[in-house]
């Protein structure tokens, strides 16, 4: 999901995940929180950074990252026409993210690391 924050006048826009209250049981409600708190310790260049979190007037949990726009890590790389080695370079900064989230988190989130909605991709191309 897709939103704004506006603070004294500088508006952002931002990636929203939200789940709503008739979605939350003990279980998700404990994943989405470990899941935000990792979100909140991780500090990585190649990593988003969580924003804000809250609770919706109607119960919904929720939490606001960084919004990356562009295209996926294979369309990126054809667009560009990266060969080999800078291929390699972008898998070798994702690796690199992903290890430090693995080091940084809860051993009961790790096996949805494949999940990497949160790795930003590098433009090594300037």
């Amino acid at each position: 999901m897709l939103g704004e924050r506006d603070i004294a006048g500088f508006v952002q826009r931002v990636a929203i995940k939200l789940i709503q209250p008739c979605q939350l049981d003990y279980e998700r409600c404990a994943r989405f929180a470990l899941e935000r708190d990792l979100a909140a310790r991780l500090r990585h260049p190649h990593i988003v950074q969580l924003l804000d979190c809250g609770e919706g007037p109607d119960g919904e949990l929720w939490y606001a990252m960084e919004l990356v726009e562009g295209a996926t890590l294979p369309v990126h790389c054809d667009q560009r026409a990266l060969g080999l080695r800078e291929r390699v370079g972008l898998l070798v900064d994702l690796c690199v993210a992903v290890g430090h989230a693995h080091r940084n988190s809860n051993p009961a989130l790790r096996y949805r690391s494949h999940r990497m909605y949160w790795l930003l991709p590098m433009d090594n191309s300037s």
